[in-house]
């Protein structure tokens, strides 16, 4: 079996025979372009998004401030659910509002029904009722242990006739 090969129908182009070392110098070529061209592609993005990063950073420091302060004292109108206006008020007005009405102390029957004040307060008086009970049974326990030898002495003189 004899196989034949015809490197001008594997090298050829439309503008004749391209040889070996003329194929190989258009890889390298094309390789080490593609090569450069993706780690200058890297380096740009980089450096684009260190440049965002920190003129946005720059721009919330010096901005934000004064930002914020419009949020807090813009006046709007609060609309209902079936369109009918209210009061206007401010954000913080309503964050007043809220922060008086959750720092009130209410009783309810589940736990899901109290506000984060009432949990705070419930938990420092239980935290504090704990330790005054763990504080209080030591002492009795140990009055009640004083008592009870002072009396097992006195029982025991007396049965011995030493007393």
């Amino acid at each position: 079996m004899k196989i034949e090969i015809d490197l001008d129908d594997i090298l050829g182009d439309e503008n004749g025979a391209e040889t070996l070392q003329e194929s190989i110098r258009r890889q390298v070529i094309d390789s080490v372009t593609a090569t450069i061209k993706k780690g200058v592609g890297q380096q740009i993005d980089a450096a684009v998004s260190s440049a965002i990063s920190t003129n946005i950073n720059d721009f919330l420091k010096q901005q934000m401030p004064s930002l914020l302060a419009n949020i807090m004292d813009t006046q709007y109108e609060p609309v209902g659910r079936y369109g009918e206006k209210a009061q206007p008020t401010s954000f913080r007005q309503e964050l007043v509002k809220v922060v008086i009405e959750n720092m009130q102390y209410k009783r309810a029957n589940y736990e899901s029904d109290k506000n984060v004040f009432t949990k705070t307060v419930d938990a420092v008086i239980a935290e504090n009722v704990a330790s005054f009970k763990t504080d209080f049974n030591k002492k009795v326990d140990a009055e009640f242990t004083a008592a009870a030898m002072q009396y097992a002495q006195e029982a025991l003189k007396k049965k011995l006739g030493i007393a």
